[in-house]
């Protein structure tokens, strides 16, 4: 079963991402987006990563427990818009292309 994430992450670090796009797979994240305050846009997938993201090492939480860690808001999110952010994200990397 696939699922579609998006945790707004409140805070004040500038080298931090402020939204997080997850798609997750039978439990373990498959690709991920990063949006950063700056405007920056990195992503990783099986085999490919740009700047500091990278797919979890973990199974990934539930929505509920995400929910608990103070400045997370996380909702589900449709395939759909999942695919935008991907296409934006690989779209944004220099001199390389992501996975399609």
């Amino acid at each position: 079963m696939t699922l579609y994430l998006h945790v707004r992450w409140r805070h004040e670090f500038a080298d931090e991402p402020t939204d997080i796009y997850s798609e997750v797979e039978d439990g373990w994240e498959s690709r991920k987006v990063e949006v950063y305050a700056d405007g920056r846009v990195d992503c990783a997938g099986e085999g490919f990563q740009s700047g500091s993201t990278y797919l979890a090492e973990l199974e990934f939480s539930s929505l509920e427990e995400i929910a608990a860690v103070p400045g997370f808001d996380p909702e589900y999110i449709t395939g759909v818009a999942f695919e935008e952010m991907w296409r934006v994200a690989v779209e944004a990397q220099p001199h390389q292309r992501g996975p399609d």
